[in-house]
């Protein structure tokens, strides 16, 4: 589990994570650009992996605990 949080922090970009630096290159490149709408693209892209990342995390860890029903065969 703890390989998990630290794949997904990494993969988000948290530092001091390998993908901090990374990301962090991409972005800068990207700022520099006359044209903000790629470096809005590239934010957005960090915002979503992230937000998925940790998604799986607590779906794993903090299950709803729904039950599962049969579903009802009508005849």
């Amino acid at each position: 589990m703890a390989c998990l949080v630290i794949a997904a922090a990494a993969l988000s970009g948290l530092p001091p994570l390998s993908g901090f630096f990374s990301k962090e290159a991409i972005l800068g490149a990207l700022a520099g650009i006359e044209n903000p709408v790629w470096l809005a693209a590239g934010l957005l892209g960090v915002f979503l992996t992230a937000y998925y990342a940790f998604r799986l995390i607590f779906i794993i860890l903090f299950p709803r605990g729904e039950v599962w029903k049969e579903p009802v065969h009508d005849r």
